[in-house]
């Protein structure tokens, strides 16, 4: 069991089936109150199995749905190995769970689709970064979370000096390693015809300019945090000549030649992990700016229309938010709301977080204390 990534968030946003049953709690690491949450687990799973029921299910399609996360009580090893909060996704012939790297409020949601903000909020905090590796006989960038890394394909960058600067004679191979110069600094040390150190530090600069260049359309978001990974004379040029908003200032220094794409990710989280909530503290910061103008907005139903036109760029989301039931019309942008759910009812604030995620806006779910006005959500539009 892991933490979700967005392909996964967006293959439980499409599907398609009743009753889509969502249920969310928090866990504990280690300690006695491991024993308490197989409790937990029970009486949500049996508060969804009255939902159920209500809804009019047969006990045994209600004993079918839920078998997976009864199954689950007993299962000490289960228990055992869990982070801080857990999510359950159960329905006909479907039963998936996932890790939260912060804690659940309890929670039981019977509707159409599944309950998905906190996922998709964990994908905004536990946030995407990058890790250049630099070194004298490659280049790669690595794609990363807190729990996954992979490689990202560079296409037609340049991975040598030689490549991206070209400007030896014909036939003459520009050769490069790594040494220590009398009377000057330690870093490249270029074999060829001519050439000073001016034009080799030159040369190099070329390099990771273009190599900047070049990642900055790979990044997702383009302000995603970069950590390099390089021998240390590369670190401090590689910032001089970078444009990357992203760009850490702390790196990992030494030859990443021989580190695979998890071990650099694991060698960068605890820079990245050293930044909590920056991201959301800007995101935060722009709200404080904007509010009062029409960039932004604390209404259910403006930010619901303007979700599903695609106009939100940034939604905070209170964790502690009840369900706020209803409809959304989509060809109208017409909201209903209901006092309790019902046969086509939504939880809308789930509803506004879909169509955010849905558009590659941002999605924050965080204490409401948190929230730039205190209430159960509020965003940031992109126009």
């Amino acid at each position: 069991m892991t933490a979700a990534g967005r392909a996964e968030v967006e293959e439980l946003i499409g599907l398609a089936i009743w009753p889509a049953v969502s249920v969310l709690m928090p866990t504990h690491r280690a300690g006695p109150a491991i024993r308490q949450d197989p409790i937990r687990l029970k009486n949500l799973l049996r508060e969804a199995g009255e939902r159920l029921m209500r809804e009019g299910l047969q006990e045994p399609e209600v004993e079918t749905v839920l078998r997976p996360g009864k199954e689950l009580l007993d299962d000490r090893a289960f228990w055992r190995h869990q982070a801080d909060g857990l999510i359950l996704f159960l329905g006909p012939h479907l039963a998936r769970m996932y890790s939260l790297t912060r804690p659940a409020r309890e929670r039981a949601v019977v509707g159409e689709r599944f309950y998905v903000t906190p996922l998709i909020g964990a994908l905004a905090e536990d946030e995407r970064f990058y890790v250049l590796a630099l070194s004298q006989k490659d280049v790669r960038l690595v794609e990363a979370t807190r729990d996954t890394a992979v490689e990202v394909d560079l296409g037609d960058l340049p991975r040598t000096v030689a490549e991206a600067v070209p400007t030896e004679a014909p036939g003459q191979r520009l050769q490069q390693h790594v040494g220590t110069i009398v009377g000057a600094e330690r870093g490249l040390v270029f074999h060829g015809h001519g050439g000073g150190r001016a034009e080799r530090k030159e040369a190099v600069h070329q390099f990771l300019h273009r190599v900047d260049r070049g990642i900055e359309s790979l990044l997702s978001p383009r302000d995603a945090p970069l950590v390099v990974a390089a021998v240390d004379y590369l670190l401090p040029m590689y910032r001089e000549v970078s444009a990357l908003s992203g760009l850490l200032a702390e790196g990992i220094t030494g030859n990443p030649e021989g580190f695979s794409a998890q071990a650099l990710g694991a060698r960068a989280w605890p820079i990245v992990a050293g930044r909590p909530g920056a991201r959301r503290a800007r995101a935060a910061g722009r709200y404080r700016e904007l509010a009062g103008s029409e960039r932004t907005s604390a209404d259910l139903p403006v930010i619901l229309r303007a979700a599903q036109d695609g106009r939100v760029d940034e939604l905070f989301v209170a964790e502690d938010a009840e369900e706020r039931w209803g409809t959304l019309d989509p060809d109208s942008g017409t909201v209903t709301t209901r006092e309790e759910p019902g046969p086509g009812a939504e939880d809308l604030l789930n509803v506004a977080a879909i169509h955010v995620f849905d558009r590659r806006g941002t999605v924050w779910v965080v204490d409401r204390e948190s929230l730039p006005d205190g209430t159960a959500l509020c965003a940031i539009f992109r126009y």
